[in-house]
């Protein structure tokens, strides 16, 4: 799986896996603070949605301001 994070490219053998896990073990970051986008459809995925060895996923922090 190719995964884009702040303009750097890694590349994570995973199998088939749900985003929340994806981000929760794999990347070691809060599922509430990121945003996932499935590169090749330009489509937000969930958190429940599967993704597999041939994603390319785009991980995104949230910001928020008041």
């Amino acid at each position: 799986m190719k995964i884009l994070m702040r303009e750097e490219l890694k590349e994570v053998k995973t199998g088939k896996i749900r985003v929340k896990e994806l981000v929760e073990r794999k990347l070691k970051l809060n599922p509430e603070e990121v945003l996932v986008i499935d590169r090749r459809r330009n489509h937000l995925l969930t958190p429940d949605e599967v993704v597999d060895d041939d994603s390319e996923v785009e991980v995104r922090m949230v910001i928020s301001g008041g």
